[in-house]
């Protein structure tokens, strides 16, 4: 109910205080607080029930319509609508999904690649194994599973093709704005608690290799299989969670941002790309060439430690020059 009185203040928190538009401004209100409370009779939660509310009486313009007034603000930036970017926010859960799904399938081929050798030594596995004694169920599973990951990617990415024009700056009217802070604030306890609980998970992990190689009592490929399962975990909850964020952050700052941050954002993307090739190139190197495989599982974890490295040190030079 606050958002919806925020959304109404905000919408009229530029607008002269005439008679016509006082009795417009308590009309809404009435209407729209009468509807928010329909919605929420009907179930829906607090987030839906805003959402629909706001969707269902239109945008800034149309509102405003009659009162011979318009909104004080002018850009020369495409404007979005409250209904697209409801659509926005929905497409862009469905991708920080499928994206998280990405990441977590290519950490589990690493983990399959372990696991499959440890059965191997173990002579649990007896079909598909090369003149060492490997099993050649690790590289096909690891195969397949980053082909499932990167169609993923792709698909995520042709989903959101028709956004694209946001990137080049986009003009929200006031109470969007307004819906957007009030909703990334009702999910920020639940944001914050997903990245304590990943971290945790990525500090805590070694433990398990330390409890496996106790248990198992001599070097296995399998040591350091519940290790990767907990970093898998993990990593899907922090990428799960920025990619929550991202869209609010967004639309938001898109407006705000200067030549420098675009630049920087591009450069940091650049460096992702390079760092988790050469992690790719160094995975195969090792295992292919020296058998090493159980050793080649740690360099995921480690190039994901290195993007997060040279996301503070790109911001922070760029905080710097601003």
């Amino acid at each position: 109910m606050e958002a919806i009185k925020a959304y109404i203040e905000n919408l009229f928190y530029n607008l002269p205080k005439t008679m016509d538009v006082l009795h417009t401004k308590e009309t809404i209100t009435k209407n729209m607080l009468s509807k928010y409370q329909e919605f929420k009779a009907q179930g829906y939660s607090e987030n839906e029930a805003v959402g629909k509310t706001i969707a269902e009486f239109g945008n800034v313009d149309e509102l405003l319509q009659g009162l011979d007034v318009s909104p004080s603000r002018a850009s020369s930036n495409p404007s979005m609508s409250f209904e697209q970017v409801q659509s926005y926010l929905t497409l862009k859960k469905k991708t920080g999904v499928l994206i998280s799904i990405g990441v977590a399938l290519c950490i589990l081929g690493a983990t399959m690649v372990c696991l499959f050798q440890g059965l191997a030594e173990e002579k649990l596995v007896t079909i598909l194994l090369d003149a060492d004694g490997d099993s050649m169920l690790s590289l096909i599973t690891l195969f397949v599973l980053v082909a499932c990951a990167v169609s993923l990617f792709i698909y995520s990415g042709s989903l959101t093709k028709e956004y694209e024009f946001i990137e080049k700056g986009i003009h929200l009217d006031d109470a969007t704005k307004q819906y957007l802070i009030t909703a990334q604030k009702q999910q920020q306890g639940r944001h914050t608690a997903m990245t304590i609980l990943g971290v945790v998970l990525c500090i805590l992990s070694p433990i398990s290799i330390f409890i496996t190689d106790t248990i198992l009592k001599k070097d296995s490929s399998l040591t350091c299989i519940p290790f990767l399962l907990i970093i898998t975990l993990a990593v899907f909850l922090l990428v799960h969670t920025g990619c929550q964020k991202a869209p609010y952050e967004t639309l938001l700052k898109q407006n705000e941002k200067t030549a420098l941050q675009k630049r920087t954002e591009r450069i940091y993307g650049i460096v992702n790309s390079v760092i988790i090739l050469i992690a790719t190139v160094v995975f195969l190197i090792l295992g292919m060439c020296y058998d090493r495989w159980e050793s080649a599982a740690i360099i995921y974890p480690v190039a994901g430690i290195l993007c997060g490295v040279s996301s503070t040190i790109i911001w922070g030079i760029t905080k710097e020059n601003e």
